[in-house]
């Protein structure tokens, strides 16, 4: 079940389409603060639990977030290249602030 969902979702969106919107961009600024869980991240960014796991395995999927299982519990946090991503995004919307 888990192998489909991750299939489709990589049928479905590309990393320019996702980076480039709102609510994956919130979910990347929230791990900049480090580890969290998908529980976590769907409380301070108010997504919906079924969208974020969406996002969490494409994140994963390409590079920018790593799984870490504890447990019961899954821990998400970004690679190096899950902060540079975020880094650039930041200075992105600095200089749209212009």
């Amino acid at each position: 079940m888990i192998e489909e969902v991750q299939n489709n979702v990589k049928k479905q969106w590309n990393v320019q389409d996702v980076l480039l919107r709102k609510v994956p961009v919130k979910v990347l600024e929230c791990l900049e603060e480090g580890p969290k869980t998908i529980t976590e991240i769907a409380r301070m960014t108010g997504i919906t639990y079924a969208h974020l796991i969406k996002l969490v395995h494409f994140f994963n999927d390409n590079s920018l977030v790593d799984l870490n299982q504890e447990g019961r519990i899954v821990r998400v946090s970004l690679t190096q290249k899950g902060m540079e991503i975020v880094k650039l995004i930041k200075n992105l919307k600095n200089k749209l602030k212009v």
